[in-house]
């Protein structure tokens, strides 16, 4: 692989580059690649129950176009009781994907966000494990064209509970 304009482009995978008069070169990927990963893990401070971000990264504006999709794996550790656990996804301040939990102790959550024939135009999926029948569908408006946030949160019912997030791989799908 190779890297320009700050991007890296794995072996495979193509980039088309756009100028655009009020921003510059901009970069689009045109086939899935790992655009984010980070395994270092952060943990929700304790006796808290407010929603608590653990990580953030910016999308570049522009690298999913009208039709493109982020995928979002991401694996937890929590205190294993009946307690509910919110995790949730959030592109530019809104709520696209989220999952409760309660017991087990561990979770890996598959989430996607998909820009519908728009780049102001987003459905989330809301669930864990890459696959939940009877789930709902959180929607957005964000303007992707520009540079846009994606932060990672968790919230305990219980203060006293622990929540650590242990990674993230974000994947984006160009299909336009």
């Amino acid at each position: 692989g190779f890297y320009a304009y700050g991007r890296y482009i794995r072996p495979g995978a193509s980039a088309e580059f756009v100028y655009v008069p009020s921003v510059g070169w901009r970069s689009t990927i045109s086939s899935a690649q790992v655009i984010e990963q980070n395994w270092v893990g952060a943990t929700a401070p304790a006796n808290d129950t407010n929603e608590n971000t653990l990580y953030t990264m910016t999308i570049p504006g522009g690298v999913m176009g009208a039709n493109g999709a982020l995928m979002i794996r991401t694996k937890w550790q929590y205190t294993n009781s009946a307690n509910n656990k919110v995790f949730r996804a959030r592109l530019g301040g809104s709520q696209l994907c989220t999952f409760t939990a309660t017991t087990s102790g561990c979770g890996a959550f598959v989430w996607d966000i998909n820009n519908r024939n728009s780049e102001s135009a987003q459905a989330g999926t809301n669930g864990g494990g890459g696959s939940v029948a009877g789930g709902t569908v959180d929607t957005a408006t964000i303007d992707t064209s520009a540079d846009t946030t994606l932060t990672i949160t968790a919230q305990k019912a219980t203060g006293t509970e622990t929540v650590t997030f242990l990674g993230v791989s974000v994947i984006l799908q160009r299909f336009d």
